[in-house]
């Protein structure tokens, strides 16, 4: 007779489940909030005429700051420009980096790399802008807030550039205008519902083996859980589910902005959903003792999809002028499970390192584009020693060291195996998600199991949670 297997844990299975969407994570109580959130930035001129671009940005966020602030310290004398539409931080969520991420990153700024150096592995999206866009301003690049709602409005305000890059996020402007918007992928690979709520005081995790395990089975879903820090007697937590699209169906329209609350909306979920969130509500009173806030029970609902563009660089031609336009970060292709940013950061340095090549051969325009870059590269820069005109580069993919050109082609190539490589590693994950919930459903069938709750416990477990409204 066969036994119950053994039980899994899901950073296991994988160590990055809990994602929200461009790589977000929602640990934010593990990290404290910065001062600098609320910082108002100002702006970079009185008017766009008074700017003379060499290159224009649209995306301030952090792999805009990330790329431009490279590519200035390669060539110090071009003039860069970052379009942002807002001059308020926006976002404060917390990201986990990814250290090899940086590894191919300009090294020559002791700010750059020591301001590298500095930062943990989880940290506020605000935090990492702040950083990287106090070293920007020192460099000397300058930022124009506008909301952009056409590509072509970057180039009437700045007639003199002729790069531009995308670093405007996964809805990008820039490449609905200038790309067409044409993505070779895109797909959702998993649904996820997220219950937000208060607690009384303080929580515990539960016990994975005797608890967290067995509901589990009763709930027919990969649940994970955060907890955060208290604050003020109260304490934050976080469920995640992996649900499937039927249960996604009835809560598509809880979104962060306007989330279900269960006194208003729980009418609403699917049945199974609404079971598996009592099991585990429960299940924290039950072993936790935890006591919930009125109230404040809170669900969203989330697809996690992967999609690329089909092109990263393209020649753009406006009014007779022809412009290179790049894509770099969401705007180029994205996967969930923390991969975004820090692919992001990736695509950063090569861009970097391209657009280098690409001003420094503008600039020497007597000299052949590579002829250029050397002459360039033969005084001493890090671009000299990075291996002259090529990056080296390892992917998992292709299972072996890879020569990409710094020039638009090089870059391209570049982008299209990492977007391969990410998209296929985020589809082995959810394979990997899917084999968890199917073990444990099979261990939840079977007769002989050895790890279960007691009928008393699996019945209280089971009852309807009658929510009350907010008395806060």
């Amino acid at each position: 007779m066969e036994r119950e297997q053994e039980p899994r844990t899901l950073a296991e299975i994988d160590s990055e489940f809990i994602v929200l969407e461009d790589g977000d994570v929602d640990i934010e109580n593990a990290v404290p909030v910065s001062n600098t959130a609320e910082r108002t930035i100002e702006n970079a001129a009185s008017s766009s005429q008074s700017l003379k671009p060499d290159i224009v940005f649209l995306g301030a966020g952090p792999v805009g700051l990330w790329t431009a602030v490279q590519t200035k310290i390669l060539v110090p004398w071009a003039q860069i420009v970052l379009v942002e539409k807002y001059q308020v931080y926006q976002r404060s969520h917390v990201l986990r980096l990814d250290k090899a991420s940086f590894k191919h990153c300009v090294k020559e700024n002791k700010e750059l790399t020591d301001l590298v150096a500095s930062w943990p592995k989880f940290i506020r999206t605000n935090d990492l802008e702040d950083g990287l866009l106090k070293l920007a301003q020192k460099l000397g690049i300058k930022l124009w807030f506008q909301a952009i709602r056409d590509g072509n409005e970057l180039l009437q305000l700045f007639p003199s550039t002729r790069i531009i890059v995308g670093s405007d996020g996964s809805h990008s402007v820039v490449r609905h205008t200038m790309f067409g918007n044409d993505l070779s992928v895109q797909k959702d690979i998993q649904m996820t519902a997220e219950v937000k709520y208060e607690v009384f005081d303080t929580t515990k995790s539960l016990n994975y083996i005797t608890e967290t395990y067995p509901c589990l089975k009763l709930m027919h879903y990969v649940a994970t859980e955060s907890i955060g820090k208290p604050k003020e007697g109260r304490t934050p937590v976080t469920l995640r589910l992996l649900i499937d699209s039927e249960a996604h169906k009835t809560v598509s329209d809880a979104s962060f902005k306007n989330p279900f609350f269960f006194p208003s909306h729980g009418h609403l979920l699917h049945p199974k959903l609404k079971a598996a969130i009592n099991i585990w509500l429960n299940a924290k009173e039950h072993f936790a003792g935890e006591k919930r806030v009125p109230g404040s029970e809170k669900l969203t609902a989330l697809k996690l999809s992967v999609y690329r563009s089909r092109k990263f660089h393209t020649v753009y031609n406006h009014k007779g002028a022809n412009v290179d336009v790049f894509l770099v970060g969401d705007s180029a292709f994205g996967v969930p499970f923390f991969r975004a940013l820090n692919n992001g950061f990736l695509c950063g340095s090569h861009l970097a390192f391209t657009l280098a090549k690409s001003l420094d051969a503008t600039k020497k325009n007597n000299l052949t584009a590579v002829g250029g870059f050397l002459q360039w590269a033969s005084r001493g820069t890090q671009v000299g020693s990075f291996m002259m005109d090529k990056l080296q580069l390892g992917l998992s993919k292709i299972g072996h060291k890879v020569f990409f050109e710094t020039n638009p082609a090089g870059y391209n190539d570049y982008v299209n195996a990492l977007a391969d490589d990410e998209i296929m590693a985020a589809e082995g994950k959810k394979t990997a998600l899917k084999l968890f919930k199917l073990g444990n459903e099979i261990n939840g069938a079977v007769p002989w199991q050895v790890i279960r709750f007691s009928s008393d416990v699996e019945s209280k477990l089971k009852q309807d949670i009658q929510f009350a409204s907010n008395t806060k």
